[in-house]
């Protein structure tokens, strides 16, 4: 009976100081959390405007219909420019061709950015090396040339490639997949007088550790193009923009985002939306961005807090079971 009321006083001991460690980290984090809140953004601005065509699935691809989109992009961006934005961004895969490949709309593309005083950042299928494609965003200086391009890292599965088709050949058979990319291997930063620019291409927002890693090699303006009208009318394209508030909290980085079909919008670096566009309608949004100009504990030290979670887990365990042996 003694021993069975040690025992009890030393769990209760235990649960009471876990408890009071567990209000101390909770309130610590909400403390912490309100304060960056209310510190707001400073150092330079960049004037970003994003363009959401509204292109139906249907006729993305159409050739009938190239034309059509060609100029529908090119008439929102002349109405935009007005603004005087120093970047404009067209969403994923908006020009509907090869680029680089069909040499006529890739010199018209080109020689409209001419017209504006601004960089011009859009989604594009892309020629590579050995004929392969790839699902790139290309980046265009005022005087119409490539200033970087980046690739696609993350390809979704059966719809960008098809995953163990090396081992798996009648996988080949079991989808009727868009695509077989080639995937991009390098966190390209984007570099211009104003920004440095990291640039995910569609579902590549969700995922913390590859959007970090662009912060970590110098973004402090996050750039997201993603065409959404798979999705059609439904809650998924709102859930697909929420993940971009937290890319921007977690690295404190500005987020500018552009949809085919919506939502397009922007978020500040502490996660705040500044302004969105309905679903399934042409727009044209203009937004004054801060720059971040610090970087977060996740963006130095990636995922350390969870490992140490896990350590320290390991170690309780480990000390409990050697007392229960005792």
């Amino acid at each position: 009976a003694y021993w069975r009321r040690n025992d009890l006083n030393v769990s209760r001991k235990s649960l009471s100081c876990g408890i009071v460690v567990l209000i101390i980290v909770i309130g610590s984090s909400l403390f912490y959390g309100m304060g960056k809140l209310n510190d707001e953004p400073m150092g330079d601005t960049v004037k970003v405007s994003v363009v959401q065509g509204n292109i139906p699935q249907d006729k993305k691809w159409d050739y009938a219909f190239q034309r059509d989109v060609i100029d529908t992009y090119k008439r929102l961006t002349s109405e935009i420019s007005s603004n005087n934005p120093d970047l404009i961004v067209w969403p994923e895969t908006a020009v509907p061709f090869v680029y680089g490949r069909s040499k006529i709309y890739t010199k018209e593309i080109n020689e409209f950015q001419r017209d504006y005083d601004n960089y011009l950042l859009f989604g594009a299928i892309a020629s590579k090396e050995n004929s392969r494609l790839a699902n790139s965003s290309v980046l265009l200086s005022p005087e119409g040339s490539i200033t970087a391009m980046y690739d696609k890292m993350h390809l979704v599965p059966y719809g960008e490639y098809v995953p163990l088709r090396r081992f798996l050949p009648f996988i080949d058979k079991l989808t009727a997949v868009s695509g077989d990319f080639a995937v991009g291997n390098e966190h390209t930063v984007m570099e211009t007088p104003f920004a440095k620019i990291g640039n995910l291409i569609c579902y590549e927002i969700i995922f913390p550790g590859l959007v970090r890693q662009f912060a970590a090699n110098g973004a402090n303006l996050l750039v997201t193009i993603t065409n959404d009208a798979w999705f059609g009318p439904t809650s998924a394209p709102y859930q697909h923009f929420s993940k971009a508030v937290f890319r921007a909290i977690e690295n404190r980085v500005p987020v500018a985002r552009a949809a085919n079909t919506g939502i397009s919008g922007f978020i500040d670096s502490r996660g705040r939306i500044l302004g969105t566009s309905d679903i399934f309608v042409e727009a044209a949004m203009t937004q004054e961005l801060s720059i971040g100009n610090e970087k977060s504990i996740y963006t130095e030290y990636g995922d350390i807090f969870a490992y140490l979670c896990i350590i320290t887990m390991v170690l309780l365990l480990a000390a409990s079971l050697y007392k229960s042996r005792q």
